[in-house]
């Protein structure tokens, strides 16, 4: 017995430009349970990118679909603000510094 395809919980088709920024993305999907990481340098799209899978980006029913709620993205910005803001609202119980 073959197990059956997931499947996709957010798609991106036929996205040629948008904005400033060139992003063309004939079709990517992701499914239940997979896990991606999008990397590469500075400008090259990756922002653009992960505000379309958020819906951040105007696009159309066709080049955007989606069985969530709400998509949302994880970054290395992001990250090192949460960070920031956690050093800088710290309260330790325990001594009178920063606990790392």
């Amino acid at each position: 017995m073959t197990k059956p395809e997931p499947e996709p919980v957010i798609t991106l088709s036929q996205i040629t430009n948008q904005g400033t920024r060139f992003v063309a993305v004939s079709k990517f999907e992701i499914c239940a349970g997979e896990h991606w990481g999008v990397i590469g340098g500075n400008g090259s799209g990756k922002s653009t990118f992960a505000a379309m899978l958020e819906g951040k980006v105007n696009l159309s029913a066709d080049q955007r679909e989606t069985s969530c709620d709400q998509v949302l993205t994880v970054s290395f910005e992001a990250e090192q603000a949460l960070l920031e803001r956690e050093i800088y609202e710290d309260d330790s119980e325990f001594m009178d510094k920063v606990d790392h």
